[in-house]
């Protein structure tokens, strides 16, 4: 058995990657199953020219095209570590957008814009546990609920806790994935919990409600 010191990053790709902290090699790369990628939305290869000199994502077509993840990404929160069970916790979504391919002089458009009144497609968002000596999934909890999510995840005492953009604070079993409570919070929330003691020396979660933008 041989320890190693690792450096964890989340990328908007919906990537956790796991690199050796003295080398950089990448131990584990944790894609998790509930990523949805769209036909023209795949990742493309650095080292493909063919790739890397594509004018756009569905050339030579000029039509609509669903993106998937969308311009925000698939992963646009922070990420939680349990030191004692060596597991890392993050949410990932899904979130499709129809997108009009348009010249990139159009400054601040990114060269694409999002086609108004889309059709309705299934949106949603997976809260995922993994090992990292492994690199193996764990468990996976889906939520429905939720055009996406953002802020992040907070781990304590074996919970691992999320507020998300359905309006629910929810405390999860760090081992199974359990939900051991589920919380109504009177408006959105898009920023991670924290802990802390209050003036009484009480343990509390404090959060910050609403602030969800153009979710």
């Amino acid at each position: 058995w041989q320890m190693k010191k690792v450096f964890l990053k989340g990328c908007k790709n919906g990537i956790v990657y796991v690199f050796d902290a003295a080398t950089g090699e990448a131990l584990h790369i944790l894609e998790p199953p509930s990523l949805r990628r769209t036909p023209n939305a795949q990742l493309l290869n650095p080292r493909s020219k063919e790739d890397m000199t594509k004018p756009w994502q569905h050339y030579p077509s000029t039509t609509p095209v669903w993106q998937n993840c969308p311009g925000t990404g698939c992963l646009e929160s922070d990420l939680a570590f349990d030191p004692e069970r060596n597991m890392i916790f993050f949410a990932t979504y899904n979130a499709p957008g129809l997108l009009q391919i348009i010249p990139v002089e159009l400054r601040g458009q990114f060269g694409q814009r999002a086609v108004p009144n889309p059709p309705p497609v299934p949106t949603n968002y997976t809260l995922n546990a993994y090992n990292v000596d492994t690199g193996r999934l764990i468990w996976e909890y889906h939520s429905n609920t939720a055009p996406g999510y953002r802020g992040g995840v907070m781990t304590s005492g074996g919970v691992v806790y999320t507020n998300a953009i359905d309006g629910f604070l929810r405390g999860h079993d760090a081992d199974t994935g359990k939900v051991l409570f589920e919380k109504a919070i009177p408006s959105t929330s898009a920023v991670m919990p924290t802990m802390g003691a209050d003036s009484d020396g009480k343990m509390r979660l404090f959060f910050i409600i609403g602030g969800a933008g153009s979710w």
